[in-house]
């Protein structure tokens, strides 16, 4: 078996609506491919327009160039099945299962399988891709390599040949092309701009010739999904998704034998108990429909947060999952909300509307019936509204909420869905109460009390008895001889005293601070712990036992290792001292003490006291003895005089700026990081004006704050295309922190005499129609991006200038 790899450049001829077409160019050596150089389509390309025709009827609409990020949401949306709000991907047969055959239709089908592998997170690694072809018997003999015009492989231009030929076979630039076009949410993990790269497996024959077993693809993952390795998906986010579908599918699951009515209950409480508003991004716009505020509800991740429509989708997943047992439909409306006669003005919001059995239709507002929000005792939940001034108003406590429905909204939906009921939903029909249950039933122990549960209906979802409260029982404390179990056992009988057992609750088990005696004497326990009673023999003892004066037999000492006691330490200026003992084992008597001196070891016990330097001061370090007070030795610390910043100025690029801090003293040495901690401000990544605090530590006090700046990014001139006494200008978009644009014509190239500039207020805008000008002159143009932070603004870079000459 032997492999042959091989480098290839690859030209992208197309990129057009989500779709790469990619040529191969193989060399002697040839097989990677890497989509590096990016070309425009256009019509001479005679292979792009044969697939473009193929394709034409059936292109799916996706955003053009889609990022991974976009492709992503809206797989999410495919695991969720949600429909709205999101791009829906095409039915997934999947052109290639239409269009190719043989070996390319099996290259196709197995690359697909590990593209869904791969998408779903139950594969990491694109490392290695495997197709195996060796059931095609593809086979380069003699005679097919005489069709291709050689007799046999025997130079490195002959093998260049057969493999150019193979790829055509089996047709590598349409697989991918349909690949690219039925798999686009499936690929939202791929590097389109680093592209991928592959080998092949081949055999050679007996006659000289070859065949083809397999093919290796490796292909690259964008930064956003790699690990580490540019080859290895991190699959964090996927497992997050898995998770999310699975728990909603838990809450349908558990609403099986539900009432309808309580059904909609439950998925309201399930939603309100699992995730929280996200007050932080209320100033922020709204983009309706974002497909992770739905994983945020269901992800089982306290941390994670959702705004309206995370609350509103939630809910109509979990409506669009289940089967009522009678006519229930639920739809999503978005328009503004807010409290009527309010100060504050009404804000962009996502909520429900739920048509229910009788015909009528009623409000569902998920997000203000949370905690801490208006409607959290239930007023909006299956709410009535009156139409007044082209809003409803629905009554909540002592206010009145307005919803007034977004032009959107008006035209997708008609009032089969729109027109509200003027009284809110009854939720609690007529109804025997016989199919019952009780939760949250807590049974009260010795210290602590229960809840008798909550009762309610399952027919009608109705609650028939609140929770209530349930005393606490109280310990039951006993002793005697059910009691005197070792386990509580405090102490053991004596000679004069009997057990002692703490008494102990039988229901818990607690264990109280009281006591009671149980059982005999034990005339064998003596304590002998406490005097010693030398006897007039040298070298013997006896004790007696502190309870009931029992003498023991008379013990002999047992001289124990000579120990050191009371030892001092000798200074620089006073001797030291020490004693040598010898116990007795038993009795622990002195058998012999001797007393040593030690003479004084002229040696200073140093300390060091620190004075901290500041921003303005000098400080020092001094060492002195301890015994005697001599300076031993005495440093200065200097003042810090500089702490600068590595920069002051950036350019945004999306990622936090990280000035490195260089703190120096007023001699000009360099001070240790480790006498300092920097703080950054949290928001360094955007346009505008940030903070650096450095505070002082170690030999060090005191703080400076630094201050650097963050600029928009720069934009570029794509085209400037004269008119009468006029010129229009284009440019590169910047959406990211960016305001609008500033434009500046001269018709001096210096811009220094003459020079006009336009504002365009809208950083969507990418292009303006200059007029005014005098005709057949020549002007230079320049371009700059600019950011309002209150009232000031934040100016690019200017772009490089062009010119055009004005017609008449």
């Amino acid at each position: 078996m032997k492999h042959r790899w091989r480098k290839k450049s690859v030209t992208t001829l197309l990129v057009y609506l989500g779709l790469v077409i990619a040529t191969v160019n193989a060399s002697a050596y040839g097989v990677e491919a890497k989509s590096s150089d990016i070309a425009i389509y256009t019509p001479n390309m005679r292979e792009s327009e044969e697939i473009l025709d193929e394709l034409s009827e059936v292109m799916p609409v996706l955003e053009p160039e889609a990022s991974n990020e976009t492709l992503f949401a809206n797989y999410v949306d495919m695991m969720f099945e949600a429909q709205m709000f999101s791009a829906t991907p095409i039915a997934d047969k999947g052109l290639g299962n239409r269009y190719l055959r043989g070996e390319s239709l099996a290259v196709y089908n197995q690359l697909k399988q590990t593209f869904e592998s791969v998408a779903n997170g139950s594969l990491a690694s694109v490392r290695n891709i495997t197709v195996d072809l060796s059931d095609y018997n593809i086979v380069y003999d003699s005679a097919a390599l005489e069709k291709l015009g050689i007799s046999g492989i025997k130079s490195e231009e002959d093998y260049k040949i057969v493999f150019q030929d193979f790829v055509q076979r089996v047709e590598l630039k349409r697989v991918m092309t349909y690949l690219l076009r039925d798999c686009p949410y499936d690929l939202y993990w791929y590097d389109k701009t680093q592209g991928m790269s592959y080998n092949y497996e081949y055999d050679r024959t007996k006659d000289g010739g070859i065949r083809m077993n397999k093919m290796h693809f490796r292909f690259c993952v964008c930064k956003d999904y790699a690990t580490t390795d540019s080859y290895t998906l991190n699959t964090e986010k996927i497992s997050a998704t898995r998770i999310a579908v699975e728990n909603a599918q838990k809450i349908v699951a558990a609403a099986s034998s539900y009432s309808d009515v309580e059904k909609l209950r439950y998925f309201k409480e399930q939603i309100c108990e699992m995730t929280d508003y996200n007050r932080e991004v209320v100033s922020a716009p709204h983009v309706f429909g974002d497909p992770w505020q739905m994983i945020y509800v269901f992800d089982g991740d306290p941390s994670t947060k959702v705004v309206c429509e995370g609350y509103s989708k939630a809910f109509q997943y979990l409506c669009d999952k289940t089967v009522f047992k009678d006519n229930i439909d639920c739809v999503i409306v978005s328009g503004l909300c807010g409290v009527v006669d309010s100060a504050k003005a009404s804000g962009a919001h996502m909520w429900n509307h739920v048509r229910m059995p009788n015909g009528k239709v009623y409000l569902a507002d998920i997000t203000n019936s949370d905690q801490g929000n208006i409607g959290v005792g239930g007023e909006l939940f299956l709410a009535g509204a009156s139409l007044t001034s082209g809003n409803y108003q629905v009554n909540c406590g002592r206010s009145k909420i307005a919803y007034t429905y977004d032009d959107s909204t008006k035209t997708n939906l008609s009032d089969y869905y729109l027109k509200l009921s003027d009284l809110a939903y009854d939720v609690t029909p007529n109804c025997n109460h016989v199919n019952i249950s009780t939760t949250g039933k807590i049974d009260a122990t010795c210290t602590e009390s229960g809840m008798s549960g909550d009762i309610k209906c399952l027919d009608c979802g109705a609650y028939l008895q609140e929770s209530l409260y349930v005393k606490a029982k109280g310990h039951l404390y006993v002793d005697g001889k059910e009691g005197a179990l070792d386990k509580y056992k405090v102490s053991d009988a004596t000679c004069t005293k009997k057990a002692v057992y703490n008494k102990h609750c039988s229901a818990c088990g607690k264990i109280s601070d009281a006591t009671f005696e149980y059982g005999e004497f034990d005339l064998t326990k003596h304590d002998f712990s406490e005097q010693v009673y030398l006897t007039s023999e040298p070298g013997k003892h006896y004790q007696k036992c502190k309870n009931c004066q029992r003498e023991s037999e008379h013990l002999t000492c047992s001289p124990s290792k000579e120990v050191t006691e009371n030892s001092i330490i000798p200074t620089c200026g006073k001797e030291g001292s020490y004693d040598q003992v010898v116990y007795c084992t038993k009795c622990e008597q002195v058998l012999r003490r001797t007393s040593v001196t030690v003479p004084a070891t002229g040696e200073h016990i140093a300390e060091t006291t620190v004075t901290k330097a500041s921003l303005t001061k000098d400080g020092k370090r001094e060492t002195k003895c301890l015994e005697c007070g001599k300076f031993i030795k005495s440093n200065i610390i200097y003042a810090v005089k500089n702490v600068k910043l590595s920069a002051i100025y950036y350019t945004y690029d999306g990622k936090a700026k990280t000035p490195k801090v260089t703190v120096t003293d007023s001699k000009g040495n360099t001070i240790a990081a480790s006498n300092y901690t920097v703080t950054y401000s949290s928001d360094r990544k955007n346009v505008g004006k940030h903070t650096v605090k450095v505070t002082l530590k170690g030999d060090y006090s005191g703080s400076k704050s630094l201050t650097f700046k963050v600029y928009p990014p720069k934009t570029k001139i794509s085209s400037v295309k004269a008119g009468a006494k006029a010129f229009t200008v284009k440019w590169a978009k910047k959406s990211s922190q960016v305001s609008g644009y500033e434009i500046q014509y001269a018709t001096s190239s210096d811009f220094e005499s003459g020079a006009k500039t336009m504002k365009v207020t809208s950083a969507k805008t990418i292009s303006k129609n200059v007029k005014g000008l005098k005709a057949k002159t020549k002007y230079y143009v320049r371009i700059r991006t600019f950011k309002s932070i209150g009232s000031t603004k934040y100016y690019s870079e200017w772009s490089e200038k062009k010119s055009v000459v004005t017609k008449k």
